[in-house]
């Protein structure tokens, strides 16, 4: 996968994750997956995970939940900001 893609798909989870949850509120990986099922295999989506939860981005919590770490709401502020800015 190329790496535009990956970044793009990272900047949706994180803005995703950062406007629909408050603070160390869980969300299914599934909800996170199923809007990008023609773009995307399982593989892939699970390899983009494990990117962001070890960039510290995410945790993961037990049965698929997710969660955006404050690290990941830093980032999410700073692609909405860019967002902003480009328009």
């Amino acid at each position: 996968m190329e790496r535009n893609r990956v970044n793009a798909i990272c900047c949706a989870i994180l803005t995703t994750l950062d406007e629909a949850t408050d603070e160390g509120e869980c969300v299914s990986e599934g909800i996170l997956f199923s809007p990008m099922i023609g773009d995307l295999n399982a593989g892939e989506f699970g390899d983009i995970m494990r990117l962001l939860h070890s960039g510290g981005l995410i945790d993961r919590r037990p049965g698929n939940g997710v969660t955006i770490s404050p690290a990941g709401r830093a980032m999410a502020a700073k692609i909405h900001a860019f967002e902003t800015a480009v328009r």
